[in-house]
């Protein structure tokens, strides 16, 4: 249980500080599609020798292939790009949040696929989520709607990634596998679009090549992987209550190492949103203990 809950930390720590990293290399020089192609690149490299080290295999059906590549680009690589994109025009800490609206658009997502009921405790999650993105945009002026505009479809093809990775015709096969289909194809697909737009560039300096590196491996491929094993251990519930760290670390990082600053409406909107995260966790929590006391029963 504890070696559960250590990696859901670590990971939320790693996923944390991707974002610090990125704007790292956008102040290197490098564009957000050229950052998108090289964590994927490496990412898809990194989680090959895994795989080939540790024997995972790679079978699917042409079904399950299929489908992970489809997912792989509009869920996984198309958020990684519109956030990416988002920290040229917000703080990264803030970009972070918005596209922490992710568990709003799954459930949205899971009414309509299931009709799905959401309870009194999610109708408020839904509330205090929806003032605490309207106090983050701080309408008096210094908001940059472009930035937020990004970071929200950000949190939509997650939702979207989320959504499919528990409901669709792979859920069943190992994480490495899925995360390396995924990978493999948002790679090509983004390797191409950027060739095609003139934006793709090499890491201009041995500090780049490092960062990107370090974001395929430990941001991408690692913390992934021990999110994975977090949820296996404590359920998801649990896991997404300690995955909170994530846009707290990325605000505190943002803070430190760049000096960026919130004004006191968007303050009290990221605590907002982190509250409504904590009750929607709450909530499936509580959903998931009445269903283990129905099957008891019978």
């Amino acid at each position: 249980m504890m070696k559960g809950y250590l990696a859901i930390i670590a990971a939320s720590l790693l996923y944390g500080i991707m974002p610090v990293l990125s704007k790292l290399l956008l102040l290197e020089g490098m564009n957000s599609s050229s950052i998108v192609v090289w964590r994927f690149c490496f990412s898809t490299v990194f989680c090959l020798a895994i795989m080939l080290i540790k024997k995972i295999p790679f079978q699917a059906t042409p079904r399950q292939i299929g489908v992970m590549i489809v997912v792989g680009i509009l869920g996984f690589g198309m958020t990684a790009t519109l956030v990416t994109a988002a920290y040229n025009y917000i703080p990264v800490g803030l970009a972070t949040m918005f596209q922490f609206s992710y568990p709003l658009f799954v459930l949205i997502i899971m009414v309509i696929l299931t009709k799905e009921k959401i309870g009194a405790l999610r109708a408020v999650a839904v509330a205090f989520l929806a003032v605490g993105l309207v106090l983050m945009m701080d309408f008096s002026g210094g908001a940059n709607y472009t930035g937020i505009a990004l970071a929200l479809l950000s949190g939509v093809t997650y939702a979207f990634y989320v959504v499919s990775n528990q409901r669709s015709c792979f859920r069943m096969l190992d994480g490495f596998t899925t995360m390396f289909y995924a990978m493999v194809a948002s790679s090509i697909f983004f390797t191409l679009q950027s060739l095609v737009s003139g934006q793709l560039m090499a890491p201009p300096t041995p500090k780049s090549w490092l960062l990107a590196m370090i974001i395929g491996l430990f941001c991408t491929v690692f913390s992934l992987r021990l999110l994975l094993y977090g949820i296996s251990v404590l359920g998801a519930s649990n896991a997404s209550i300690l995955n909170i760290l994530e846009p707290r670390t990325s605000l505190i990082s943002g803070a430190l190492i760049y000096g960026d600053q919130l004004s006191i409406p968007t303050m009290i909107g990221c605590g907002l949103v982190i509250l409504a995260i904590l009750l929607v966790s709450l909530a499936g929590k509580i959903s998931q203990n009445k269903t283990k006391q129905r099957k008891n029963s019978l």
